[in-house]
């Protein structure tokens, strides 16, 4: 049980650093990029101890994030650049037929 805490607790930072430069994003381009050192280091710790689906989908989520900010193309609308989580959980209701 211990393990699992650790692990949740980890995932639930990784998560708010993340909602943290996204938000950081829609205001501006970020002025110094290592502003996501943070991120990719919480991504690092992940990867010691999650499952292979849980870190593609937290790659797949810096990604979303960090590529327009280290471009310097702040958000332009959700449209333009879909969430890759909700377009995963897309495919999967789309496969499993809900």
């Amino acid at each position: 049980m211990p393990k699992l805490k650790t692990r949740e607790a980890l995932h639930g930072e990784f998560i708010s650093e993340c909602l943290a430069r996204l938000i950081e994003s829609f205001e501006r381009t970020l002025d110094k990029p290592g502003t996501l050192l943070q991120v990719y280091a919480l991504l690092n710790r992940i990867r010691l101890c999650a499952s292979d689906a849980v870190l593609t989908e937290a790659e797949r989520t810096l990604h979303f994030i960090a590529e327009p900010i280290l471009l310097g193309e702040p958000f332009r609308s959700r449209a333009a650049h879909p969430c890759p989580v909700e377009r995963s959980r897309s495919q999967r209701d789309v496969q499993s037929g809900g």
